[in-house]
C-alpha cells in the first residue's frame, strides 16, 4: 500500500477546503429562517476544538491520524452548517455520519499502527533499563561484600551473605564459588569451592541454616 506523504498537504490546504465548503453551503442552499443559538454554540465549540487540534495532530507527522482527524472535523463542520442552512437529508445525515465514522476509524488504525511500530523500541528500552538496574544491584552487592572482606578476620565469613544477595538479585537457582590453585606441576586448576541454592537461601533467611 503506497504511503501518503503528509508534507504534501500543508495546513493551508485544510483551511482552504473547509472554507470552500462553508462558501458552497451558503451559495447552494437556502438559509434557515430561525436559528437555534444553543445548538450553534455547542456545535461551533466542538468544531473549533477539533479544527485547532488538527494543527497539533498534523505536527505528529502521521498521515493516517492527520487524514482521519480532518475527516472527523469535516463531519463536525457539516453538522454545524446544518444549523444555518436547509441541507438535504443526504448531506445532513448520511454524509455527516460517513465523514465522522470514517474519520474515527482511520484515527483508530493510525493509533494502532503507531503503537505497533513503537512497541519494539519501548521493549528494548525497558530491557535496557532493567539490565542497567540489575548491574547496579550486582555492583552494589559486590562493593558491600568487598568492604566486608577487608573488615573480616576471615574472608570466608561474608560469603553466605554475598551468595544470598547474588541469588536474589540475579534471580538464579544456584550461586557457586570457584577456587583457582596451582597443581604440583604448576598447572592452574579450578575447583568448586562453595555453593548456595534456593532452598538453602530460604533456610538462611529463616535463620535455620
Amino acid at each position: 500500500m503506497p504511503s501518503v506523504n503528509h508534507k504534501r498537504f500543508p495546513m493551508i490546504s485544510f483551511v482552504i477546503i473547509f472554507s470552500m465548503n462553508v462558501i458552497f453551503c451558503f451559495i447552494l442552499f437556502p438559509a434557515k429562517a430561525k436559528f437555534d443559538i444553543s445548538d450553534i454554540v455547542f456545535e461551533g465549540i466542538y468544531f473549533i476544538v477539533a479544527f485547532i487540534t488538527l494543527f497539533i495532530i498534523k505536527r505528529l507527522e502521521i498521515a493516517t491520524l492527520t487524514i482521519g482527524w480532518a475527516l472527523f472535523a469535516f463531519g463536525l463542520l457539516t453538522d454545524l452548517m446544518d444549523e444555518f442552512m436547509s441541507l438535504p437529508d443526504f448531506i445532513n445525515t448520511q454524509l455527516e455520519g460517513i465523514l465522522t465514522a470514517s474519520g474515527l476509524g482511520i484515527i483508530a488504525i493510525g493509533i494502532f499502527a503507531s503503537v505497533q511500530k513503537l512497541k519494539p523500541k519501548i521493549n528494548s528500552l525497558f530491557q535496557a533499563e532493567k539490565a542497567v538496574l540489575r548491574r547496579g544491584k550486582i555492583l552494589s552487592a559486590l562493593t558491600c561484600a568487598s568492604e566486608q572482606f577487608f573488615e573480616a578476620s576471615d574472608w570466608r565469613f561474608p560469603m553466605d551473605e554475598l551468595f544470598a544477595q547474588l541469588l536474589q538479585i540475579m534471580n538464579v537457582s544456584r550461586v557457586c564459588l570457584f577456587k583457582n590453585e596451582r597443581g604440583k606441576d604448576g598447572t592452574l586448576l579450578t575447583s568448586l569451592h562453595d555453593t548456595l541454592n534456593h532452598t538453602q537461601f530460604l533456610r538462611l533467611e529463616s535463620g535455620s541454616f
